[in-house]
């Protein structure tokens, strides 16, 4: 079964290599990533992902958004969906 969980500082090892998972294969896109594919700072970007969840620290060219890696019974990540709430 798949479960949806938000991405954490302590998920950083996992999440760079799914990442890097896409770029070895020729895919330098990753759909619904909320640009994961386009940054090199991961607790950066997790930092983002959440400012981006609150209308108060949205980013102003953005709606409210939530971000979620989809992680199997193993606990491995094998997606990414970014929920827009508008």
């Amino acid at each position: 079964m798949i479960q949806l969980v938000r991405p954490t500082e302590e998920r950083k090892e996992e999440a760079v290599e799914f990442r890097k998972e896409f770029f070895d294969h020729g895919e330098f896109v990753i759909n619904g990533s909320e640009l994961f594919d386009k940054t090199e700072d991961y607790i950066e970007w997790c930092r983002s992902i959440d400012a981006n969840t609150k209308e108060e620290t949205v980013n102003p060219n953005w709606v409210i958004t939530d971000t979620f890696f989809a992680v199997d019974d193993r606990d491995r990540i094998v997606g990414i969906i970014d929920s827009r709430g508008q």
